[in-house]
């Protein structure tokens, strides 16, 4: 099954994000290098005991890909253990190991990537407002 859908979940990344660069060989990016950010996490899954306590079952595991704006500031910015909210699209892919059995993947192609704040482990976030003025200066006008 290779059918996309829509998907937005909290998952703890569990490997050290990788740029990566290629060239598609077909569609509307075919024959531009693109670049793609790629990162295995985990939505861990718990279910209530009756005394109240959870008991932590098998988790759902991703390859997320983002190519979206800031990539290697982004890649600078995640930590294995952090709490991210991801959004976008999710597919399944099969294939076949060395024994030939089936094995499936899910892929998530994220549209975008928020840093959940009240996780455990987060000791600070450094923002600073960027200037409009100056921005608006140096982006080419926009078409209306």
């Amino acid at each position: 099954m290779s059918d996309f859908r829509d998907i937005s979940t909290s998952v703890v990344v569990h490997s050290a994000p990788k740029v990566e660069k290629f060239t598609p060989m077909s569609g509307q990016n075919a024959g531009k290098e693109q670049t793609v950010l790629n990162f295995r996490a985990y939505h861990p899954n718990f279910q209530r005991q009756e005394d109240g306590s959870f008991k932590m079952l098998d988790s759902d595991w991703y390859d997320v890909k983002y190519n979206g704006k800031a990539i290697e500031q982004v890649q600078g910015l995640l930590k294995d253990g952090m709490t991210l909210e991801v959004r976008g699209s999710m597919r399944e892919r099969v294939w076949k190991d060395r024994e030939g059995n089936d094995r499936t993947t899910h892929e998530i192609f994220a549209k975008s990537l928020g840093l959940s704040l009240t996780q455990p482990g987060l000791i600070g976030v450094e923002f600073q407002k960027p200037d409009r003025s100056r921005q608006a200066q140096t982006e080419p006008a926009k078409e209306r």
